[in-house]
């Protein structure tokens, strides 16, 4: 992406973010909706049991621990490690801003906004507040920063643009996961989908200017 469109992509993600925070926040707009559609994904007559297959459950607190600490520690370390081996300083700095960014800004946004979680019995283990969405945040971030990184080991246009669809599909499906294990609001999610998306931007503007001459995907 060029600056341009990286600075365009910027603005309509902080657009978005803000919007969302100040309903929240100021206006109270659309609360009730956020509630219904996370009370809408449960059995009307036991709260326990979401709603689709049986499998559905399992196969979504599995998708929610790709967010987890753990399974993004490791990841980052191995990937990072490989980068360095391979002095790909600007890759390896999309990579550890993207998770970094994470760990510093959502904790303060959670604490500024001080909103709570669902209130509907939770299928997964949560902490914390609820505005915006950890998981979305670093499924956003770390999702997009690995595709942009590993973009030029893809020979074909049609295996790279398989890649990017795979890439949007992880992204949702980490987010969608939050909202139906009852731990997040949908606009928790979004919001954390626009931070992210906001944050990997700025970072590749920021590589794009200490390494000119260095292709973060080359």
């Amino acid at each position: 992406m060029s600056r341009k469109q990286l600075i365009i992509t910027m603005l309509i993600a902080a657009v978005v973010f803000t919007l969302l925070a100040v309903r929240l926040s100021l206006l109270g707009v659309g609360l009730e909706l956020d509630a219904a559609l996370v009370h809408g994904l449960r059995d009307s007559h036991d709260p326990l049991k979401p709603l689709g297959p049986g499998w559905g459950l399992p196969f979504m607190q599995g998708v929610t621990a790709l967010g987890s600490w753990p399974f993004v520690t490791l990841l980052t370390t191995f990937v990072g490690v490989f980068l360095l081996l391979g002095r790909s300083y600007k890759k390896f700095f999309l990579l550890l801003g993207a998770v970094i960014g994470k760990s510093l800004w959502i904790p303060l946004l959670k604490d500024l906004f001080d909103r709570a979680r669902p209130d509907i019995i939770h299928l997964v283990e949560a902490s914390s507040e609820s505005f915006p969405s950890g998981h979305a945040t670093i499924a956003a971030t770390l999702i997009i920063a690995l595709t942009i990184i590993g973009a030029d080991l893809i020979a074909r246009k049609s295996q790279r643009y398989f890649v990017y669809a795979a890439a949007g599909l992880m992204i949702f499906l980490i987010g969608f996961s939050r909202v139906y294990l009852g731990v997040h609001y949908p606009s928790d999610v979004i919001a954390g989908w626009a931070f992210g998306v906001f944050w990997v931007c700025a970072l590749m503007l920021c590589a794009d200017i200490w390494w000119p001459k260095a292709k973060v995907n080359g």
